[in-house]
Order: structure tokens, then sequence, then C-alpha cells
């Protein structure tokens, strides 16, 4: 994974503060060669300060990729010194850039005293940071890509009390609206709760596919309870694993379940997944179960009706079909963002996006994010009104999400609108919550801030 120069503007800040004195005049020369004149300027001038300059490694500047890649050849640069990974210097990389202390400990096993000889090769730290050779590259790649496909290394802001109106989506509001005013839908709610149809679509999904627990799938398990946790959900859905490529699905208005297939637990990353969930559970905080249901039974509870009033009652099931599938799609942007507040991680948002959108898997750990976002910008300037007008055939035709670049660039939207950052700030500034949350390992409820889980004792 080479740098790009964003990355190195910030190492240069993170390694003119921690560099021993015999490498200070490699490293000016490598800057040198690096920066245009007005760059290296600004940071050369700065050097009787180097001593603050870690903390010009500002990390709201920084993606969280650029963050894992810094804080990689931060812990190569002490190994390759022999300088102990619980150094003050890292311990503050870790905090500011607020990744966990597992962070260390993966890469002491990843990168064990040979491996780190082996990489040396008679060359100066700062070149093997700076100038990496291809083994170099090949082994902080493996290593990087490793780190995102296995754990969570990213703590992430529980966000307490956080209402769902704080990030619904203004179309998703608009159509609900306008679905709520339907002839026939209040009618069609009550036929639908009578005859208990919910009970019949749980029993289909969770009669053949396996239940995840804290004792067969303890890591997901974990990821469930740790989503609930950041979004506020106080009952915990049963979450299943059916035989497919990558997607979701979620059911059940008093108990929901979450429904992931294999191949979103084979192929996406820790944050990826996250993204997933947090997608499912926004769905159940803003309470869209309901309808969604009601969109896939409603197709043929229509034929039924329609053969039985001669076409009459299938046109009024069409009218509402409509109205809840054009609905529907619009609630995945609100879900989206839910996603996204869970996952924390926006290059993992977009990542998984791309993955939906049909990205080969040979191809996940060379995919270009940039093109991907500037495709979502490209659909920005799409004119809603001509959308809702397609939408009607779209409707007819079964379509149940809005097409994928078009959720990238909503999403990509509500980020560059601040709004996103807003409420991750506004939460993280809440100095008292009397919430309850789940402990990850036995998923009992408990008091935030206590240090230890009264049930299973393991340390919070």
């Amino acid at each position: 994974m080479k740098t790009n120069n964003s990355d190195k503007i910030q190492l240069c800040y993170v390694f003119l503060s921690i560099c021993r004195e015999n490498e200070i005049n490699k490293l000016i020369e490598i800057i040198f060669s690096l920066f245009s004149k007005e760059e290296f300027d600004e940071i050369i001038n700065s050097l009787p300060k180097r001593d603050k300059f870690i903390k010009k490694a500002n990390p709201e500047k920084l993606s969280n990729n650029q963050k894992i890649l810094i804080l990689t050849y931060s812990h190569l640069y002490f190994s390759y010194h022999d300088i102990s990974l619980q150094n003050p210097d890292l311990s503050f990389l870790l905090k500011s850039f607020n990744i966990n202390k597992k962070f260390s400990d993966t890469f002491h096993d990843f990168f064990n005293e040979e491996t780190i000889k082996n990489l040396i090769d008679k060359r100066t730290p700062i070149e093997n940071i700076f100038e990496p050779t291809a083994r170099t590259l090949h082994f902080v790649t493996n290593f990087i890509y490793f780190i995102f496909q296995n754990g969570s290394f990213i703590e992430k802001q529980i966000l307490y009390d956080l209402n769902n109106r704080e990030y619904e989506h203004e179309l998703d509001r608009k159509a609900l609206m306008a679905l709520e005013g339907t002839p026939g839908l209040e009618k069609v709610v009550r036929f639908f709760n009578k005859y208990g149809l919910e009970r019949f679509i749980k029993i289909q999904y969770t009669g053949s596919n396996i239940k995840v627990t804290k004792t067969n799938f303890p890591m997901l398990h974990k990821m469930l309870l740790e989503a609930c946790n950041v979004l506020a959900i106080d009952k915990i859905p049963d979450l299943y694993i059916e035989l497919g490529f990558i997607n979701a699905k979620i059911m059940g208005v008093e108990k929901p379940i979450i429904v992931l297939t294999s191949g979103c637990i084979g192929l996406l990353t820790f944050d990826e997944l996250l993204f997933i969930i947090g997608h499912e559970l926004g769905h159940i905080k803003s309470e869209h179960v309901l309808y969604h249901q009601m969109s896939e039974v409603l197709p043929i509870l229509g034929a039924v009706i329609g053969n039985a009033t001669l076409g009459i009652g299938g046109l009024v099931a069409t009218g509402i079909q409509i109205a809840l599938l054009n609905w529907r799609r619009k609630s995945e942007f609100t879900a989206d963002r839910a996603g996204l507040l869970v996952c924390q991680n926006i290059d993992s948002a977009i990542t998984a996006m791309m993955k939906l959108a049909g990205l080969p898997p040979k191809y996940y750990k060379i995919a270009n994010t940039d093109d991907f976002i500037q495709q979502a910008k490209e659909f920005e300037d799409f004119d809603f009104n001509q959308f809702d007008k397609a939408a009607k055939v779209l409707s007819v035709m079964g379509a149940t999400h809005p097409w994928t670049v078009m959720r990238a660039a909503e999403m990509n939207k509500w980020i560059d609108s601040g709004n996103y950052t807003n409420i991750i700030e506004r939460h993280a500034k809440k100095k008292s919550n009397p919430d309850n949350i789940f402990c990850v390992n036995c998923g009992k409820k408990i008091k935030k801030g206590q240090p230890f889980c009264n049930f299973c004792g393991c340390k919070l």
C-alpha cells in the first residue's frame, strides 16, 4: 500500500518528532524530494519545535485508512530501532487517532523480530519508511488488509439517546407521509396483522437458517451487541445466516430478526459488516419493518384479491404497492446513514457499497474508492422528480432498493454537509448518561461506567 501525498505530509509531522538525531538530515533530504518548495519550507521552518510535530498529525484531516497506515509505519520505525511498542509517543498516536491497543498487539504478532530484520536490508529505518522496498510494501499491504479484515481497532462512539430524526433522510420522511395518505393502506395493515402474516414470514427465514449465538459465532454476536450499543437500541434482535452472496434483510415488528448472507460473513471486512448490520438496525430504530414486510407480501395478496374481485381489488393493491416500494427505496437512504453511524468508518462504508454494487472479490485489495466516490458525485445532480417518474415503473417490477450508486451519492452528500461529523461530536461531548448498554461478552444489560460486568465479570 503506497502512501499518497496527504499521507506523507502527516508521516513527516510524526517522524520529524520521533526520529533519532542522526536521521534528521536524511529525513530532510527525503522531504525535499517529496514536496513542493512551499510545503517543504512550511515543514522545515517549524523544525525548532519538532517535539510538537507529533500533535500536527491531525486526526480530523485523516481517513481511517490513513490513520492505520501512519500507525503501521510508526510501529515499524520503533521496531526497527528495537524500541518498546509501549512508547509514550505511540500511545499518544493511538489515543489521538482513536485506535485501541489491540493494534499494537496484532502488529507484534504479525511483524516478528525475524521479519523486521529481513525488512531492514542494510537501509536506515527512515529510508524503509519513506522509500520502501517492494518487500516492505508487500508486508505492510498484507498487514493493513489483515487489520481491516479481521478486527475492529477503531473505537466507536456510543450515541446515547440517539433519535432517528437526527439522521433521517428528508426523502424518506416525505415519501412516508405520502404513503400514509394512500387510500386503502389502513385496511391492508389491519389485514396483515389479523392473519399473522409476519409470523409466516419469520418461519420462512428461521426454519432453514443458522442462528447466531455467543457460543457458535462469538465475534458476530459481539458485533451485533456493539452495533446495538452504538445506536442506543435496547432490544437485541436475533441474527441468522443464510446462503447467498452479499445481502441482508430485516423482518419482524414485535421481535425483529436480521438475516445476513454467508457472503456478508466471508467477503466483508469487520467495519464493512458493521455497516451492513447497522443499516438493518437502522430500519428497526426508524420502525420501517412493518411496511417493508407489507411490500413483500402485498404482490401476493394483490393477485388473490384481484382474482376474487375481477381485478378491481388488484388495482387498489397495485396503487398501495407502488407507494410502498417508492417509500421503501428512500428508507434505504436513512438506513445507510445508520450503518455509517455504527461503523464510524467512511472508507468501509464506501467499500461496502462497492461490493454491493458488484465489485469482484479478486479486486477487493486494490479497489479504487476515489473513482467510485467520483461516480457517486456525478449522480448528485440527478433530478429526483425524474427519478420518481421512473420509480413508478420500477415499483411494478418489484424493485425494493434504489440504485447503489445513488445510495452512495446520498451518503456522500450527508458526509460533506457535516451532519455526520456533527452527530458523532455532539454525542462525544455528552458527559453523563444514565443509559444501560450491553456487555459484549455475555449480552446482559449493565450500567455504563462500571469497570466490570456484574454478570460475567469481564472488564469493560
